[in-house]
């Protein structure tokens, strides 16, 4: 790779993961291979990846998830916080699409069965639109303007005898 981006010595591996797992920072070098400043400053500065939750602790969280879920009387959040749930998800960086390993995909397609949406949280590797729709679920991820809260404008010590409001058709 360090030659395609004419550099004499090849790039470091933290780069080349990088690059492998981000098509818009492999973009970016390449675009950037006649600037060498920019190019520095690419190289320097490679988009970390965040470790995937791993498969056991997605069906422990799962598992648990379902017994909290379970204990509401299988009930879903009313349609206004379900929108402002997925809407704050939909701006969050930890936005991702389902990994693509065999194990997870095959996990990711039991949970997303019959939905268009395949975003997961890459905070807690959960199926976006499934979580939003439970009120026993938070938001794992803290709002940054707004100590306290989470992204879905909910407090982060939320307990299971506080949750928002029912669907009233549930």
């Amino acid at each position: 790779m360090g030659r395609v981006l004419g550099l004499d010595e090849a790039v470091s591996e933290e780069v080349l993961c990088a690059a492998l797992a981000d098509a818009t920072y492999a973009a970016n070098l390449l675009t950037c291979r006649r600037h060498p400043d920019l190019l520095r400053h690419l190289l320097k500065n490679p988009p970390r990846r965040q470790a995937e939750v791993p498969v056991h602790d997605l069906l422990a969280r799962a598992g648990g998830a379902l017994v909290n879920w379970a204990r509401t009387g299988f009930t879903h959040v009313d349609e206004e916080t379900y929108q402002r749930r997925v809407t704050a998800c939909e701006r969050c960086p930890e936005l991702r699409d389902a990994p693509q390993s065999p194990a997870r995909r095959a996990l990711y397609t039991i949970a997303t069965l019959g939905l268009d949406d395949k975003s997961i949280c890459g905070k807690c590797g959960c199926s976006v639109v499934r979580k939003a729709r439970l009120t026993s679920e938070t938001c794992p991820a803290p709002d940054p303007g707004e100590p306290g809260m989470t992204r879905w404008q909910e407090p982060m010590d939320r307990t299971d005898d506080d949750p928002p409001l029912l669907d009233k058709e549930e």
